[in-house]
């Protein structure tokens, strides 16, 4: 009687051992592939930042670039127009025909 007691123990604690060791790689399994989703998501929410910053610092360059390349196209024209009006051949020209026009509209 002893004997097949200890042997029906046996068989549980085998039985329920081998229970606990399948729940728990199901579980190690389970754990796994939500470590591994959540790392997934963590990337892309990571890589979907970096895009962000990325597009962010693009935009940000271009805008300074356009901005400098406009700053430079105003300066280059304002120094040409500058140039023309005070450059002296063109000057008594123009400061003729800007007098002769005032005149006329006195007149």
């Amino acid at each position: 009687k002893m004997v097949v007691a200890v042997a029906v123990k046996m068989v549980v604690v085998v039985a329920a051992a081998k229970i606990v060791v399948v729940a728990a790689v199901k579980l190690v399994v389970v754990v796994k592939t939500v470590v591994v989703v959540a790392a997934k998501m963590v990337v892309v929410v990571v890589a979907k930042m970096v895009i962000a910053v990325a597009a962010k610092m693009v935009v940000v360059v271009a805008v300074k670039m356009v901005v400098v390349v406009a700053a430079k196209i105003v300066v280059v024209v304002v120094a040409v127009k500058f140039a023309q009006r005070h450059s002296p051949p063109q000057e008594r020209g123009g400061q003729r025909r800007g007098r002769s026009s005032l005149w006329i509209g006195v007149n």
